[in-house]
């Protein structure tokens, strides 16, 4: 176990590897002063059939802290297993090729939260197959915010309060992938005043999973499915909503 109480907690390597039960990257600390207060940063390519950062077999990332909380692979991808956020301060999770979410992911504090899997020849990969779950706390409500070039949802990403859960996919279809796939177990559901489902160039395939909405937090509240940006020729961006297989968009 690697743990900071005090000062800022920085892990750097080529390859970033948190294996068994007992492994933990903890912090604790509560110094707003040295922002980011836990970094952890993966700088290699990623090993073949593997991953730059490796959180697997239950061990953990825990961030227990005030001040902002960094995951970044910048030339490679992430295998996040048991992630949990408790405090203030915001959250990024980044990586350039894949990010897996394969176990649970909590956060409860008061800032956003931001999962990011994109790079420049757009081809980078946002996969949850972990529940990812965003609640607010008395100091706070984040938004819980995941990008990717392709999104795919293989389990449910919740995220109560007043402020936005947002899932937005830039990439365009190939003849084997569609932008943003909800699958038959994947489940995206916002207890919030805003929820928007967005693919700014591709097909958004919900496959027999689920889009809902239980707006309950203010008066205009949204679900938005698709994309409001408009195009130069005044046409929706967004190629294609399809549902399918017993799939489900509900507000």
């Amino acid at each position: 176990m690697v743990q900071s109480q005090i000062g800022a907690l920085s892990v750097t390597g080529n390859a970033i590897i948190v294996d068994g039960p007992n492994s933990k990257l903890q912090s604790t600390a509560n110094i707003f002063a040295l922002d980011p207060v836990l970094t952890i940063q993966a700088t290699g390519n990623d090993p073949v059939g593997g991953s730059a950062m490796t959180v697997r077999n239950s061990g953990q990332i825990i961030a227990h802290n005030a001040g902002s909380t960094q995951l970044l692979a910048q030339n490679g991808s992430i295998s996040l297993g048991l992630f949990d956020k408790t405090g203030d301060g915001a959250v990024q999770i980044r990586a350039s090729n894949q990010l897996d979410i394969t176990g649970q992911l909590t956060d409860s504090g008061g800032s956003p939260i931001r999962l990011d899997a994109s790079n420049t020849n757009g081809t980078g990969q946002l996969i949850v197959n972990g529940p990812i779950s965003k609640t607010k706390n008395t100091s706070g409500d984040g938004a819980l915010l995941l990008y990717g070039d392709y999104v795919t949802i293989n389990n449910k990403v919740s995220k109560s309060g007043a402020t936005t859960l947002l899932v937005q996919a830039s990439g365009v279809d190939t003849a084997t992938a569609k932008a943003l796939v909800v699958s038959k177990t994947g489940e995206i559901h916002g207890n919030t005043q805003d929820v928007q489902v967005m693919a700014t160039r591709g097909t958004i395939s919900v496959e027999g999973g689920k889009i809902i909405a239980d707006n309950t937090v203010g008066s205009s509240s949204q679900l938005l499915v698709g994309d409001n940006i408009i195009g130069p020729n005044g046409t929706i961006k967004t190629k294609q909503i399809s549902v399918t297989s017993g799939g489900i968009i509900e507000k």
